[in-house]
């Protein structure tokens, strides 16, 4: 019989959880070449260039650490090359490496998997809420704001764009609600008597 912390863990982890290094970053590097990336986090590390790819210098727990990447180009149907990224551990070709434990290794080398795989429903339709705020409010930071804030018409923006992102921005706070409804009845249930929630929902209809 299982315990109160046995089950599946509160957190499983996503890719979002992980510093990553595109390919993109890195394809203009030739051999002898180097560059520093940062990210939001503050973390940094070096990449020089070499004849088969390239390498990662980087501090992590402390210790310096380097890793060797291949850097393959693969020729394009129509001309030209993509750039692809060789995973160290299983040789993988892939457009992302994620800093798992102390090396670089591709999305299945991870073991993790996207946001939207790991979130629950109420939590990605949030996201899609924040989303379409942000395109209503470029220039707010819409965190700072509840979730059934719809901003005002931007400067420049249609107004048939505009209608057309506010019903879907509805629909989706319609469909959140839906869904949290059954849990926000069961904790009244527990927390409120009948006659009172009865009112409740009178009033609502």
């Amino acid at each position: 019989m299982g315990n109160s912390n046995s089950g599946r863990p509160r957190i499983r982890p996503y890719l979002g959880m992980f510093l990553r290094l595109g390919v993109a970053d890195v394809a203009g590097l030739g051999a002898g070449d180097r560059l520093s990336l940062r990210w939001s986090t503050g973390a940094n590390i070096g990449v020089y260039g070499t004849d088969f790819g390239i390498e990662l210098r980087f501090s992590c727990d402390g210790a310096p650490t380097r890793q060797a990447v291949e850097l393959e180009r693969l020729p394009c149907n129509f001309g030209g090359t993509r750039p692809m990224l060789r995973c160290p551990p299983c040789g993988r070709r892939c457009r992302s490496l994620y800093l798992r434990g102390r090396y670089f290794v591709c999305r299945h080398c991870t073991g993790a998997r996207y946001w939207t795989q790991t979130a629950s429903p109420d939590a990605r339709m949030a996201q899609r809420v924040r989303r379409l705020q942000k395109r209503l409010a470029p220039d707010e930071d819409p965190d700072d704001y509840m979730l059934d804030w719809v901003p005002d018409r931007p400067r420049g923006m249609r107004r048939a764009t505009y209608r057309r992102l506010v019903g879907r921005l509805e629909r989706v706070n319609d469909s959140r609600d839906a869904y949290l409804e059954p849990g926000l009845l069961r904790l009244l249930a527990r927390l409120m008597p009948d006659d009172e929630i009865a009112d409740l929902l009178k009033g609502r209809t």
